[in-house]
């Protein structure tokens, strides 16, 4: 639905302060080396949708927590998961 030129900005990203070269932002889209989506959390739930192009691959995390330190229990779990299941796309 966006012209190639709009989505090709939105992809580009930025690093972001103080994290490691392969986690950038885009308008919308994070990227975390070869996968690109979203991740997000209101207290008591977080997720992460991301999608591995290379692989046609779509991996999505919701989990239900109830603290109160404001911090993504599904962002460690993903990380994890996608090193499992793509040990050679993952730099981390």
């Amino acid at each position: 639905m966006l012209k190639p030129a709009t989505q090709a900005e939105r992809m580009a990203g930025e690093q972001m302060n103080g994290e490691p070269g392969f986690i950038r932002y885009g308008e919308g889209v994070l990227q975390l080396g070869p996968f690109c989506g979203h991740n997000g959390i209101i207290f008591g739930f977080s997720s992460e949708a991301f999608y591995l192009p290379v692989r046609d691959a779509v991996i999505v995390m919701n989990v239900n927590r109830l603290d109160l330190d404001d911090q993504s229990q599904s962002t460690e779990l993903f990380l994890q998961l996608t090193k499992l299941l793509f040990p050679q796309e993952v730099p981390w």
